[in-house]
């Protein structure tokens, strides 16, 4: 007979990944008025459950196991949520094919970051495969057809860093003794250099949209503004 002391176990909410065991309890919060909201489970205890009386000191106290846990939970929960695969996805396309790709193109890649295959390749078929997320984004027909490369809107604009990399190995580039390569002052000579990102989001921002025609129509261009002309005249010089 189920009950508030009851244990369910659900199935996996997303391919590969594990059962989970759930309370049964509903607790609701009631604020003055008419507002009332779901009290939020919890491994350790909250504010207002600790007690102020002095207690003596000892391991559990710490509540090392229940911290563990709520960071265990809170860490599925954002990588199984339903966000997440879409956010990927695009990203990806982003940085290894187009800036602005159609929503076909997502679909397809979060399907396979969702199920771990993309069409009859099956990778892990696991939910989260990396593997089957890339090769969706490098295999579908929107990354290979030459034909797009008369729409003015596809592709991507690469960033200096990674025009500094490719330049490199066009020319066959080897370290000296097998020594580590640093680029020094780049920031002075292309506008960017790794690890060094101004801003804590990153080297420039997805969903940067360049003065012009660009809003009106809804398109994209991350890193446009990198190549200024000061960032455009430091790489050809330096190169």
């Amino acid at each position: 007979m189920v009950s508030q002391r009851t244990i369910c176990e659900l199935p996996p909410f997303r391919a590969g990944r594990r059962h989970r065991c759930l309370f049964n309890p509903l607790s609701t919060v009631s604020v003055i008025g008419s507002f009332s909201f779901l009290y939020p489970p919890h491994f350790a205890p909250l504010l207002g459950e600790l007690s102020d009386s002095f207690q003596e000191y000892h391991q559990d106290r710490l509540w090392t196991t229940q911290s563990e846990y709520e960071v265990e939970s809170l860490r599925e929960h954002l990588f199984e949520h339903d966000s997440t695969a879409p956010f990927v996805a695009y990203r990806f396309i982003q940085q290894m094919v187009t800036s602005n790709p159609s929503p076909r193109y997502v679909a397809e890649v979060v399907k396979a970051f969702r199920t771990g295959r993309y069409g009859s390749e099956v990778f892990s078929g696991k939910y989260g495969d990396l593997s089957a997320t890339v090769y969706a984004v490098l295999m579908d027909r929107e990354a290979r057809s030459p034909l797009l490369e008369a729409d003015q809107t596809f592709g991507m604009l690469r960033d200096p860093l990674l025009k500094t990399y490719h330049l490199l190995r066009a020319l066959k580039y080897q370290s000296y003794h097998g020594r580590e390569l640093y680029l020094s002052n780049m920031p002075s000579r292309n506008g960017l250099q790794a690890l060094r990102a101004p801003i804590v989001i990153g080297l420039y921002l997805p969903e940067y949209q360049p003065p012009g025609p660009a809003p009106t129509q809804g398109l994209v261009d991350p890193a446009s503004p990198i190549p200024t002309a000061p960032n455009l005249h430091g790489f050809l010089t330096a190169a």
